[in-house]
């Protein structure tokens, strides 16, 4: 089938179930056999490709593969493998940027992290580190550690003691607990 006017051209042709479209430089073809799909135009190329319950996408150089049996979803692309699957024992592995959840056998497990804070928890424990600069917070099992330092002075700070650690040449001083100890 051929449409023509005002200088230009559309071809619009098939057999069976491949169609090809072209008009204005660009061509465009769409193929399927059973469950196979090809999309090609403006360089680009797509194919969805499908037996049973396993699904394959694939264009603009990147493969995606989404595959699924009961209650398993397998998604793979990019360079990243997503797992979620669940049966009797729970597994749930689900991210978003830095957030991830595992869930199983009654335990969950958290890792969520945004710039320099961390935070995991499972097993009925949490622990947070987080720093700005030179200060970091571990906090983890009902304890609070501070870390903090600024050139050639430490702070620790954990379970109600404090930790001093400072010296500027070749003077040094420790101090915790109460007790100080001078060093030159």
């Amino acid at each position: 089938c051929v449409h023509a006017w005002d200088g230009e051209v559309r071809v619009h042709a098939w057999a069976g179930e491949v169609h090809v479209h072209a008009w204005a430089g660009e061509v465009r073809v769409h193929a399927w056999d059973g469950e196979v799909r090809v999309h090609a135009w403006a360089g680009e190329v797509r194919v969805h490709a499908w037996d049973g319950e396993v699904c394959v996408h694939v264009w603009d150089g990147e493969v995606c593969v989404h595959a699924w049996d009961g209650e398993v979803r397998i998604r793979a692309w990019d360079g990243e493998v997503r797992v979620h699957a669940w049966d009797g024992e729970v597994c749930v592995h689900v991210w978003d940027g830095e957030v991830r959840v595992h869930a199983w056998a009654g335990e969950v497990r958290v890792h969520a992290w945004d710039g320099e804070v961390r935070i995991r928890a499972w097993d009925g424990e949490i622990r947070v580190h987080a720093w700005d600069g030179e200060v970091c917070v571990h906090v983890w099992d009902g304890e609070v550690c501070v870390h903090a330092w600024d050139g050639e002075v430490r702070i620790r700070a954990w379970d109600g003691e404090i930790c001093v650690h400072a010296w500027d040449g070749e003077v040094c001083v420790h101090a915790w607990d109460g007790v100080g100890l001078w060093c030159k």
